[in-house]
């Protein structure tokens, strides 16, 4: 499995202020470029 790292502690902190946790957050361009090579 592919580990990746798209936010910074800061932005990971705000996000949990903002949202709570259990928190899941989504890379668009790895969702949107797995997609398109599943359906290739």
């Amino acid at each position: 499995m592919d580990s990746l790292v798209f936010l910074n502690d800061d932005q990971v902190r705000q996000l949990q202020a903002e949202f709570g946790t259990p928190l899941y957050v989504y890379d668009e361009r790895t969702l949107l470029d797995r997609a398109a090579s599943s359906r290739a």
